[in-house]
């Protein structure tokens, strides 16, 4: 590591080149009103170690926990910092480029800009923190050419193919915002994401999706309508609003539109807990998939007589809707069918793509 500081005046210039970091530091003579500068040309934290044993760890956690929090610091001595990192790597994850501008406001402390800029997405945000209430807030927005691609930059493999996604996100805590706790988080997120499709991973796996446990209702549609969705979960549009209170992430209006049909989820996610508590509800388009729909039956041989009337009939019963309720954990999600509706239809001429009992 190579550390020089230069005196300018009445201000410090520091250069710091190591292979983790090469950075330069600017601090001011009047460093409480003027702040601290830091432009970093990269920063690689491939390990992070704290300095204490995991024994001292786990005996002092909970002492430390109950005596301090991170709010205790005044911000009245809390310097202005602005800090921008051109590529920083944390953890082996690409964060891309980071900048942060902090300063001290009449209220507290005041979050000028948060951004975080990589290959696959940009986030923006500000915030506040109020002192006088000791409560933490933050909002902003993300923009991603390819969550899927920007999740798994994070570690995370969602399972989603192809798809771009933008969200909106106002959400508070109580103290400082060091002292960030899932069991106290408040606020609201509004998503959506672009055409795609979702490939099969186990839930253990894919963790963007624990909130709905969407790869587990994948599974289970998969198993329900084999013929719909054999060459996968594909989406036109999949969007909804999260209300975020006490730790509880609820939603009415979470739909996701695909070709194969719609899924409207209402209910709520224990982030604390990890449990689930959901209705879902799933609606076939039946126009679309057509004549598959009408052989969704329980086994191949009633799938072959419905198969035999439909040849001789213009008409036939589908399946409209089906209900599943989810409960469980995150980790085992529980479906249960809790109802199913069917409608008749009009069967369309039979065209050079309709099975046939030889197909069979």
């Amino acid at each position: 590591m190579d550390i020089t500081a230069k005196q300018n005046n009445l201000n410090w210039d520091i250069k710091v080149d190591a292979t983790q970091l090469k950075a330069q530091v600017a601090l001011y003579e009047n460093w409480l009103e003027q702040g601290i500068k830091i432009e970093a040309d990269y920063i690689n934290l491939s390990t992070w170690q704290s300095a204490a044993t995991p024994a001292q760890e786990a005996g002092t956690q909970e002492q430390a926990s109950a005596t301090e929090t991170a709010s205790d610091f005044n911000t009245a001595s809390f310097p202005p910092v602005y800090f921008h990192c051109k590529e920083c790597i944390v953890l082996n994850r690409p964060l891309g480029e980071i900048t942060l501008n902090v300063d001290r406001s009449e209220a507290g402390m005041r979050i000028q800009q948060l951004q975080v800029n990589s290959e696959h997405g940009l986030l923006e945000a500000r915030g506040q923190w109020h002192s006088d209430n000791d409560h933490t807030q933050l909002s902003g927005t993300l923009d991603s050419n390819n969550i899927g691609g920007l999740l798994a930059d994070l570690g995370i493999e969602s399972g989603i193919k192809d798809s771009g996604a933008d969200m909106k996100f106002t959400l508070g805590w109580p103290q400082s915002p060091l002292d960030f706790d899932l069991a106290t988080l408040d606020g609201g997120i509004q998503w959506r994401l672009s055409d795609g499709y979702l490939s099969e991973l186990s839930d253990q796996g894919s963790r963007i999706f624990t909130l709905f446990s969407l790869n587990s209702l994948v599974r289970k549609l998969s198993l329900d309508f084999r013929d719909v969705f054999a060459k996968g979960f594909f989406y036109d549009d999949m969007r909804g609003t999260l209300s975020v209170n006490q730790g509880k992430a609820a939603t009415s209006d979470t739909i996701i539109d695909g070709g194969a049909g719609e899924i409207e989820i209402k209910g709520y996610t224990d982030l604390l807990a990890q449990e689930l508590n959901y209705n879902v509800g799933f609606t076939p388009n039946v126009t679309g998939n057509l004549p598959v729909l009408v052989y969704f039956l329980a086994t191949p041989t009633t799938a072959l007589a419905a198969l035999a009337l439909d040849q001789m009939l213009t008409s036939a019963k589908v399946i409209s809707n089906v209900n599943y309720k989810v409960t469980g954990t995150w980790d085992k999600p529980k479906f249960e069918e809790v109802g199913r509706d069917s409608k008749d239809i009009k069967l369309p001429t039979p065209t050079d793509e309709t099975p046939k009992l030889e197909d069979f």
